[in-house]
């Protein structure tokens, strides 16, 4: 009560215009709070099933100035998009919703945010809020190298299908390193997956591991290259090729188009991309991403300084 009084004798202190705009601005934020609600409702046909839920997180994230029409259309790609949503608790859900909100405030969009998101929680069974710290990570683990938010989650929602086998922890450290390789080379880190895949199987691995050392005269381990993780067979090839001396592009043409195609490339723009990046680069990459993850930047500070004062 004694908040109330404060308050009011605080606004009675201010000049008539000021006070007038802050009531009309009240009553509009209001106004598209409810709209929020009933656009939800219209959507989705759960009444006001939700209405808690929307009302928890736009007060999480007034701070951030994000409109009530986002946090509907972030409740309804939170529901869409996740599964085990009615066992959720309120609070679980709001953090979720909150999560999707933020992501598209930086670019990622509401769907993709929510996709990511269930990578994580149906997926790998991670609570909300580990989830959501999850995701939120790495969408500013690219920064560093100049990726966008929306590049990062985009491309861990391409690579999950690889890297399932994974758990939570390892699947983004292999991917923030696939990622510095792919920013590196200039490249899609699809590209750097499907060759990393062909050594997935004894057979695969064997096959090139063979045409590679016929090749190169090289001595590369189908086994050992079983045995690694994706950036790790990237890392490997990649440096084996550099071993010799010769960089990929001063290789006559027949050399390349055989390493190209032992590794189940076809473009040769891209070969040349991918197996001709300067290592360095490549661990200097790698080295600014561990240093973005060591010292993250929030996601929260990053939506801050996208707004206007």
């Amino acid at each position: 009560a004694e908040f109330f009084k404060s308050m009011g004798r605080s606004m009675s202190a201010l000049p008539l215009s000021i006070l007038d705009s802050i009531i009309n601005m009240t009553i509009q934020y209001m106004m598209a709070l409810d709209q929020a609600q009933s656009s939800f409702s219209k959507a989705t046909g759960f009444g006001r099933k939700y209405h808690g839920v929307i009302m928890d997180v736009e007060a999480s994230t007034r701070h951030l100035g994000i409109a009530a029409a986002d946090i509907d259309k972030a409740t309804q790609s939170f529901v869409n998009n996740l599964g085990g949503v009615s066992q959720m608790s309120n609070q679980a859900k709001g953090q979720l919703v909150g999560t999707i909100a933020k992501l598209n405030q930086i670019g990622v969009g509401f769907d993709a945010g929510a996709k990511a998101a269930s990578l994580f929680t149906d997926g790998l069974g991670l609570s909300a809020m580990e989830a959501s710290k999850t995701v939120e990570e790495l969408a500013m683990m690219g920064e560093a190298i100049n990726m966008s938010a929306k590049d990062m989650i985009n491309g861990f929602q391409q690579a999950s299908t690889q890297l399932a086998v994974y758990g939570k922890r390892m699947q983004v450290q292999i991917f923030g390193k696939l990622a510095a390789a792919a920013k590196a080379a200039g490249v899609e880190i699809g590209s750097l997956l499907k060759i990393a895949g062909g050594f997935d199987t004894f057979a695969g691995a064997a096959e090139q591991a063979g045409k590679l050392n016929a090749i190169l005269g090289s001595n590369l381990s189908s086994t050992e290259l079983l045995m690694m993780t994706e950036e790790q067979r990237i890392e490997t090839v990649i440096k084996e090729i550099q071993m010799g001396g010769t960089r990929f592009q001063d290789m006559d043409r027949f050399k390349q188009k055989a390493i190209a195609n032992a590794l189940g490339i076809t473009d040769m723009a891209e070969a040349n991309k991918i197996l001709g990046v300067s290592f360095g680069k490549y661990k200097q990459n790698q080295e600014l991403m561990k240093k973005q993850a060591a010292a993250q930047k929030k996601v929260d500070k990053a939506i801050a300084d996208s707004k206007s004062v």
